[in-house]
């Protein structure tokens, strides 16, 4: 058992107990058990003790420097910057020299978590070192043993880590002793990367996450809420459907359960699923950024869409609900504040947690409707087949995979659902835990049908056919009743105003008490005023800051300002700073007027946040207020039997100027019989076709109504312009930000590519794209000659793709123009044939030849690729062609000739040199040649004539 008579113990203990109750606990328990055998203190030459450990390992081990202990200080001081304001995690703390130090030298940073599973280790570190500054200092959080709840650890840190740098720190020595490390270390990495990503992206994107939760409030009204839907499909089968590489492997099999399980699938697999003609029951969206409507874009002028329902998280792009023709729209409610306010206006009382990707708002959602088995397929996790994602994905690239494999970056391997090991990523390997927990906690079977991808623990795993077989067998439908009585939201968000009123008010009279209070205290400062306690300043002054004191505490007991928590991130990330360094002053006399100062000083710039992001949220409620008036105005005044078309217009108008597309599409469909003839109902059905991506019916729809009206026709086209232009800026800021880099942006070219769709002539744009096409075409042009014909990768991928989107684009094409479109189809062909894929490289010259049909330079490629492939029927027919078009090229004729005429065909070569001679009958010389081949077969009076022929030409010429 540890001696613990020490000039130390009994001081380490005390404050143990005070500071770190819960690590107190766990060592009186460690010593009443005499645990911890196999340590030995032992003296270093510098005369610094160190622990000598013989527990799992055969050799004993030493846990600190052998020479000189503690030196491993100095290397974890150089991974934690100087002016880090982060946290630090630290695995193994031994004696505590490197705690000590970080501690000391490292004054900026937030907290110092430190997990030691080696009590005895600590236990002698309490009886041996001086450990009062350490255990004294608040930063410091202590957790022994393998946490049993790792949330209750990290309480305090929570903030720092949704707002700071992380920094882990790990002693070997402790590890390689204590296996639990390798079980801890992962789980405590998901755990902070979960705060850590929340808090990343909320400094980054928390005003849009607020912008589009509260943009949803004009359309919200209509939809759903998915806790509708709470236990709906009891012990009904679910397959949910991610878009992992292996979906593509088994994407034809989920139509044997059509009609006997509920599909849920993912946004992005919807295109995928299209294609096989396969309607999802659901599909799932939940990305905060407007791209994510591009996922789906491409396929909502699909009918079979209406078949389906969407169900959505509130921070998803209000594009995905409000252009996304779905029968019905579900929505998810967080527990985050905004959202329960919302929740509880619509009626709902329902939150959900763990949505973190739209593949888990998947599980959710099955979960919840109480389906039993649920069934994964293409949930991979993984690289699988060097893919992120399955075939049609949009917003995908397998080239940036490659290369990430390639390098190694980020990745490392794991047990394989099919494979041994398969390469994933750290974020990947987090979604992969989250899936385990939630299965852990849930009381549904759980399938894994992936065929490919991680190994997913707490699922049971089989292929999809045998999962279809034996949990598929009834049939039933989804059907889901019409909403009655959607929730009139007025009254609500109004009271929300009433508010922001009281608590403007609040911060206002906080901000006129704090100008004086902060002006006294510089003249005070400037006086050289000395100031130990609050009582030694004068009594008006004291007033004053209680005053201002109580508005602080009646503003930090306001609900409201919880509602906006996103958007203040970065400005509590400064008043968290601030305040570490403020609190440390605190305590001491001598300094007692400066942490006075800078504490009211800190305080009034939360205030003042607090006051901007009043006005912001306040305006955006008004904006709100005001739509949903006039909505209820115009729809209590649209008679559905004769309804007044300026009423019509004016709802129309609503509904288009707050995006709201699936709003003004009902709206047309219920004023068709009214309405349908005249040009305003048209202009807005091309506006529906524009903004759900159909940009070629909204052009048609532009040409049908300049016929007879061009005001409306130029007002469509002057949208047409608006989305284009905001397609080409977004594009030029991706692809300024790629440069010159040898792979390509495929976001960037997509964009691009839409900017010239939806309105193709935009100049502007068309020049863009005309650029780019020239650079392309010069960069493979140069690539393949240095080559000799062949071309790397990038190269390939790129005139390929050019080759692909012009003959699907005939608005490209045009913009492009002849020259460059076959330029790129006969650059291709060239690439190809020399790879020997005569087939495709035939079938882009023929592309290139319907461009330019009369052009004999492409035939005579056709005739070249034809001989080459030995097709010499097509190719003498290309060569003809050729020569009709162009008789010079007749001297083709003339090579085939010779060559025919070398390999002893003299016949075939006759048949050549004649063509050649019809073809340029000033070329006498032939004759002779014809005359040759004619002696070589022993016909002389044929061979006679030819000389003959050719010496009359000769003398006649």
């Amino acid at each position: 058992m540890l001696e613990t008579k020490s000039p130390y113990f009994d001081q380490n203990m005390v404050l143990l107990e005070k500071n770190h109750p819960m690590a107190f606990e766990v060592v009186c328990r460690h010593l009443e058990n005499g645990e911890g055998k196999g340590i030995e203190v032992v003296t270093a030459p510098n005369g610094r003790l160190n622990l000598k450990a013989t527990l799992l390992e055969a050799q004993p081990i030493l846990i600190h420097d052998s020479k000189e202990p503690g030196r491993e200080a100095g290397i974890f001081l150089s991974m934690v910057p100087e002016n880090s304001t982060g946290v630090v995690l630290m695995f193994g703390m031994g004696l505590g020299y490197s705690v000590m130090e970080l501690l000391r030298k490292r004054r900026k940073i937030q907290y110092l978590v430190v997990f030691e599973l080696n009590v005895e280790f600590f236990a002698h570190a309490l009886k041996l070192m001086d450990l009062a500054e350490t255990l004294s200092d608040g930063r410091l959080i202590i957790c022994l043993e393998k946490p049993g709840n790792l949330s209750e650890v990290m309480a305090p840190v929570h903030r720092a880590l949704m707002l700071e740098d992380i920094h882990t720190l790990t002693l070997t020595s402790c590890s390689r002793i204590n296996r639990e490390y390798e079980e801890l270390a992962p789980i405590v990495a998901d755990y902070i990367s979960a705060f850590n990503s929340e808090g990343n992206t909320k400094l980054t994107h928390g005003r849009t996450f607020i912008e589009n939760r509260l943009k949803h409030l004009t359309s919200m009204h209509h939809d759903r809420k998915l806790e509708e839907l709470d236990g709906r499909f009891r012990n009904v089968p679910a397959i949910i459907i991610a878009a992992g590489p292996s979906l593509d492997k088994n994407i034809d099999q989920i139509r044997q359960a059509e009609g006997k399980a509920v599909i849920i699938s993912v946004d992005s697999a919807l295109p995928a699923l299209l294609d096989k003609g396969i309607v999802p029951h659901f599909v799932t969206s939940i990305d905060y950024n407007w791209m994510t409507w591009k996922k789906i874009a491409g396929v909502a002028a699909n009918p079979a869409c209406r078949e389906t329902n969407l169900i959505c998280t509130t921070w998803v792009t209000d594009r995905v609900p409000k252009r996304f023709p779905a029968k019905n729209v579900f929505w998810a409610y967080s527990r985050n504040a905004l959202e329960n306010w919302i929740n509880g206006m619509m009626g709902g009382k329902v939150s959900i947690g763990g949505a973190g990707t739209v593949a888990h708002l998947n599980f959710v959602s099955a979960n919840l409707m109480g389906c039993d088995p649920i069934i994964f397929i293409g949930q991979d996790l993984a690289f699988s087949n060097r893919k992120g994602h399955s075939n049609n994905v949009v917003l995908s690239s397998n080239e940036k995979v490659k290369n990430q494999l390639e390098t190694g970056q980020d990745i490392f391997w794991v047990k394989g659902n099919v494979e041994a090991k398969v390469p994933t990523s750290r974020q990947m390997n987090g979604y992969q835990r989250t899936f385990e927990k939630m299965i852990q906690e849930s009381e549904n079977c759980v399938i894994n049908a992936t065929e490919g991808g991680v190994f997913i623990e707490g699922a049971e795993h089989m292929p999809l056919v045998k999962a279809i077989d034996k949990y598929c067998k009834e049939e039933f439908s989804v059907k889901i009743e019409d909403l009655m009585n959607p929730p009139v939201l007025t009254a609500a968000l109004e009271s929300v105003l009433v508010e922001i009123n009281k608590a403007e008010r609040v911060v206002q009279k906080a901000e006129k008490i704090s100008g004086p209070v902060q002006k006294k205290l510089m003249q005070m400062e400037k006086k050289g005023t000395k100031v130990s306690s609050f009582s030694e300043f004068p009594e008006a002054f004291r007033v004053k800051v209680s005053d201002l004191d109580r508005c602080h505490k009646r503003a930090d007991n306001m609900q409201l300002f919880s509602l906006f928590d996103e958007i203040t991130l970065e400005g509590l990330r400064q008043n968290e700073r601030e305040k570490k360094a403020v609190d440390a002053l605190e305590g001491d006399p001598e300094k007692y007027f400066e942490w006075f100062s800078r504490s009211v000083l800190r305080v009034d710039k939360i205030n003042k946040i607090r006051m901007e992001n009043l006005a912001w949220l306040k305006e955006k409620i008004n904006e709100t207020v005001r739509y949903h008036k006039a909505e209820n105005q115009f729809m209590e005044r649209l008679d559905a039997d004769s309804p007044d078309k300026q009423i019509f217009l004016k709802l129309a108008e609503l509904y288009l100027q707050a995006g709201n597309i699936i709003l003004l599409e009902t709206l047309l469909d219920q004023s068709r019989t009214a309405f349908c003839e005249t040009v305003d109902y048209h202009y807005y059905l091309g506006l529906i076709n524009l903004y759900r991506d159909n940009y070629a019916a909204a052009w048609e729809k532009r040409l049908e109504i300049l016929q007879s009206d061009k005001k409306y026709a130029d007002q469509l086209h002057g949208k047409m312009h608006e989305v284009s232009t905001f397609y080409l800026k977004q594009a030029m800021s991706i692809l300024k930000r790629t440069g010159k880099s040898k792979d390509r942006n495929y976001i960037g070219e997509m964009l691009l590519f839409d900017a010239i769709k939806s309105c193709p002539d935009n100049d502007e744009a068309a020049e863009e794209v005309r650029r780019i096409a020239k650079s392309d075409f010069e960069r493979v042009q140069l690539v393949f000659q240095k080559a000799n014909g062949e071309i790397d990768s990038p190269e390939r991928k790129i005139i390929k793709n050019w080759t692909i989107r012009m003959p699907e684009d005939p608005v490209l094409a045009g913009v492009l123009g002849e020259n460059t479109v076959c330029g790129f189809h006969l650059l291709y062909g060239k690439v190809l044939a020399i790879q020997g894929d005569y087939q495709n490289a035939l079938e882009n010259y023929q592309a290139a030849c319907s461009v330019r049909p009369n052009a004999p330079d492409i035939h005579i490629a056709m005739a070249d690729l034809c001989f080459e492939a030995k097709n010499f029927e097509s190719g003498l027919a290309f060569l003809k062609k050729a020569v009709e078009l162009d008789r010079n090229y007749a001297v083709y004729w003339c090579n085939i000739g010779n060559n025919l005429k070398a390999a002893e065909d003299y016949r075939g070569a006759i048949a050549a040199y004649e063509q050649y001679f019809m073809a340029l009958p000033e070329k006498i010389e032939v004759l002779k040649d014809i005359g040759d081949c004619y002696m070589k077969l022993g016909e002389l009076e044929a061979a006679h004539e030819s000389f003959r022929q050719y010496k009359y030409l000769l003398n006649k010429g």
